[in-house]
């Protein structure tokens, strides 16, 4: 994939990539990604890009919210 940027892609059969990387003008191999399973996409409340290389991933689980640094 050569997208840069950040970006919500929906893949087939529900699954989803959550994608963050440098902007689109600057030349570099850096970003993250995470792919989501059908089973999850609908807890997803929200990405946040912490950089280059790392995110968080927040999921609505029951009652509690789960963090995931990436």
């Amino acid at each position: 994939m050569t997208e840069r940027g950040s970006n919500t892609v929906e893949l087939d059969d529900g699954w989803k990539l959550f994608y963050h990387g440098v902007e689109p003008t600057k030349f570099a191999q850096a970003g993250v990604g995470v792919l989501v399973s059908p089973q999850l996409t609908n807890r997803v409340d929200e990405c946040i890009s912490l950089g280059e290389k790392v995110c968080i991933l927040r999921l609505e689980l029951f009652d509690r919210c789960l963090c995931l640094i990436l």
